[in-house]
C-alpha cells in the first residue's frame, strides 16, 4: 500500500537472516492493503507470511524455516 516503503524495508531486514538461513534470498516482500505479508524467494518459491504484527510474522517465518529440515 502507498506509505507503507519503510515498513516493508523493515521486515525486509529482519526477514532476511531468517531466509538466509535456508540458503534462500527475499526477492521481493510485499504487503497486501489487507496487511498480509508474502515474499518470492530467489528460488521462485512464493510464501505466504500472513498477517499480524512484524514480531508475529518474523516469529512465524523463524518457525516454518526451522521446520523445513524436518520434511
Amino acid at each position: 500500500p502507498e506509505g507503507s516503503a519503510a515498513t516493508v524495508l523493515a521486515m525486509q531486514r529482519r526477514l532476511g537472516p531468517v531466509f538466509a538461513a535456508l540458503d534462500a534470498r527475499i526477492e521481493t516482500l510485499s504487503l497486501s492493503p489487507r496487511g498480509s505479508w508474502r515474499a518470492l524467494l530467489d528460488s521462485g518459491a512464493e510464501v505466504e507470511l500472513g498477517r499480524g504484527s512484524e514480531d508475529e510474522v518474523v516469529a512465524r517465518s523463524a518457525a516454518f524455516a526451522a521446520s523445513l529440515p524436518q520434511l
